[in-house]
């Protein structure tokens, strides 16, 4: 596997505002790329995006220059230092625009590399020692360099993808007096679907059946009053038609009829990016060359910080984060989801100031292949609400705590509320408990264990009491990493011990 072609999928995982950045990517080869590349080869790379020369390059390719000329003009700029390689230039940039989708392999293989050896053939390098899935890892920003070579001025270059500031901030529930949460909006929405299909079958007598159309196409039929009409749809495309067809096995109807997408990178058999604009926010399609690639992007992109919403199945992934600033206004919201059948992934995400539930709407309108939860999912946080809680009654919000996996709000019959979760981990559980257990013996209540009738494994039991003196309950099970946490509105703590003696769990010592 070649240097430029590492190039690619560093691309398909993180996207391609990586090269946008002359230090981030600098961080990412110098990290996990020292193996199948030389340090001149890097250092060519870097300053291609660090003096403008790779933006000039991106903008003539857009507006339609040959690669092998646009790569020519890019690589001569790029060489106009004392001592420059006008040949290595060259491969630097055909590298680039490959890495973006803008040029074939052939392009950058007519190049040779600067670390080839005496005699080698156009594109040959070091040998490459790293597997492809190695450049998963999320590489640090490093501090500003020196460039290599003395940058030349070209016009600034435009950003590939914009994106936006993000303020993320952390706390914990522990601190009860003060700690803002985000409490479900009841929003009410009528959505009304017609589904009109239509199976027309055109017979005609005496006459001739009509070729199918070549080429490779899907054709769909589409009947009038008068006669009988076929739709060819090109496998290709990025219009509608296109666009839902291929990208079927993510949604019903991945985008809207009245929305076209462009691509993020030329359409290869091993890989594809579209970028589709919605009124929402901008929605990025990407198709993997293979499972493990799907894998690391998801590695890549799915996180368990605070503010994200989680739901893993058989078939994909589905995670969604809001981040707020200091003030709790939203900043960046966003919705990814994939499928492992497909090997595709598709990420919504709104402007600035957009709120998360505008994106959960929008995504199941389009029906995904995996639904965005509603209430608590995990077998094992079902299993350990039974008798307390009718998981009916509560509804899925945006996790409060760092590695946690899920959480929910129940609001049972009477004053009590309920904060339900699970962690990625029993170790999380045990972070988390001891913020509580801090809480707790600041309200001098009682610090007990719990076991279930069953006879099932036992957990912590704690009480503490609110700055607003309201009375609460914690309970947590080790063997699924699950809490719950219950808060009474009206009352005292022993009426909220009676409430919490009503399920299926005894008090220990």
């Amino acid at each position: 596997m070649e240097l430029h072609e590492h190039l690619y999928d560093l691309g398909v995982r993180r996207g391609d505002a990586v090269f946008d950045d002359a230090d981030v990517l600098r961080g990412a080869l110098e990290g996990s790329f020292a193996d199948v590349s030389t340090a001149a080869e890097r250092g060519l790379l870097v300053d291609a995006v660090r003096s403008g020369v790779f933006g000039f390059l991106v903008d003539r390719l857009v507006a339609g220059v040959p690669v092998d000329e646009a790569v020519g003009d890019a690589g001569d700029r790029l060489a106009r230092v004392p001592g420059g390689d006008p040949a290595a230039a060259r491969w630097a940039c055909a590298a680039l625009a490959y890495a973006v989708g803008r040029a074939d392999d052939a392009d950058v293989r007519r190049h040779p590399r600067p670390g080839a050896a005496p005699g080698a053939g156009p594109g040959a390098g070091p040998e490459p020692h790293l597997a492809p899935d190695d450049t998963r890892e999320r590489m640090p920003a490093v501090p500003a360099l020196a460039p290599t070579s003395i940058p030349v001025p070209v016009p600034a270059p435009v950003p590939l993808e914009g994106r936006e500031d993000v303020v993320s901030h952390a706390g914990s529930r522990a601190e009860r007096g003060g700690a803002r949460r985000r409490w479900p909006v009841v929003a009410a929405a009528v959505l009304v679907l017609a589904l009109v299909a239509g199976v027309v079958a055109a017979v005609v007598l005496g006459g001739d059946e009509e070729p199918a159309p070549t080429g490779g196409g899907v054709t769909t039929p589409s009947a009038s009053p008068s006669e009988t009409e076929t739709e060819t749809i090109d496998p290709d495309g990025t219009d509608p038609a296109a666009v839902n067809a291929r990208y079927s096995g993510l949604a019903e109807a991945v985008v809207p009829d009245d929305v076209t997408c462009t691509t993020a990178g030329r359409a290869r058999a091993r890989g594809e990016k579209l970028t589709c604009e919605l009124p929402t926010g901008t929605l990025e399609l990407v198709t993997y060359p293979s499972a493990a690639a799907l894998e690391a992007a998801r590695e890549e992109r799915v996180e368990h910080d605070i503010g994200t919403v989680y739901e893993a199945t058989t078939s994909g992934t589905l995670m969604a984060f809001e981040r707020e600033d200091d003030a709790g206004a939203p900043v960046r919201a966003a919705v990814y989801w994939d499928d492992a059948v497909a090997q595709q992934s598709a990420t919504l995400t709104g402007p600035r100031g957009t709120d998360l539930d505008d994106l959960v709407a929008e995504v199941r309108a389009r029906v995904p292949s995996v639904a965005y939860p509603t209430g608590p999912s995990a077998p094992g946080l079902v299993d350990f609400l039974g008798g307390w809680l009718d998981v009916e009654k509560c509804l899925r919000i945006e996790t409060a705590v760092d590695l946690e996996l899920e959480e929910s709000f129940c609001d049972p019959t009477g004053p009590v509320e309920v904060f339900v979760g699970r962690f990625e981990s029993e170790e999380a559980l045990e972070a988390y408990r001891a913020l509580t257990l801090a809480v707790a013996k600041d309200s001098e209540r009682p610090l007990r264990t719990w076991e279930a009738r069953r006879g099932k494994d036992d957990g912590a039991l704690y009480e503490y009491t609110t700055a607003a003196g309201r009375p609460v309950r914690y309970w947590d099970l080790p063997g699924c990493a699950c809490y719950a946490e219950a808060t009474l509105t009206r009352g005292d703590a022993d009426k909220l011990a009676t409430w919490w003696r009503r399920g299926p769990g005894v008090e220990g010592d």
